[in-house]
């Protein structure tokens, strides 16, 4: 599992799974933004279009949801892709989230337990050339855990996927193979 990957200052750290084992790698925080291949400014334009621009828990279906600026959850959980354009705080009593999490600015783990399932990602805004906040876990009291799960990474992003021909398939040698 990976606790939290930040992009901001010189360098950043994150536990690369592309070979199928966790490798820690580092570089500048372009590096890690570019392994994600998430345009940033997209997103924070208005132009990526959500299922939902508003707060949706437990929602089953792994919705998109993108909220513009700062947003503060308590209480409750859910499911899917969360874009927080601004910072998030989780707040209250619990927070759980099964997906990807991305956050423009820093991320205040308030809540007296808070889980995710997939991956959370902060200071998504270095991609702008703005240099967010401090992500911080509160006082003593608070739990925070965050377990890297590429099956809710993968369903999160299911809804971002769509069929496209691949070059030199079948789908794509149909006319000339069918003849």
């Amino acid at each position: 599992s990976v606790l939290h990957t930040r992009l901001t200052g010189s360098n950043s750290y994150w536990v690369d799974w592309s070979n199928g084992t966790g490798v820690l790698s580092s570089g500048t925080p372009a590096d890690l933004a570019s392994s994600f291949n998430m345009d940033w400014d997209v997103i924070n334009s208005g132009e990526f279009e959500a299922d939902y621009t508003s707060f949706h828990e437990w929602d089953v279906s792994y919705p998109t949801i993108v909220i513009d600026g700062d947003y503060e959850l308590a209480d409750t959980g859910g499911y899917g892709l969360l874009i927080v354009t601004g910072d998030l705080k989780t707040n209250g009593g619990y927070f759980i989230w099964y997906g990807l999490v991305l956050v423009g600015g820093d991320i205040h783990f308030d809540a007296d337990v808070s889980i995710f399932y997939g991956a959370v990602v902060s200071g998504m805004d270095e991609q702008l050339g703005i240099s967010p906040g401090t992500t911080e876990i509160g006082g003593n009291t608070r739990d925070t855990y965050i377990y890297y799960a590429p099956c809710q990474i993968d369903a999160a992003l299911l809804s971002l996927t769509g069929f496209r021909p691949i070059d030199n398939t079948l789908v794509d040698n149909w006319a000339e193979w069918g003849n």
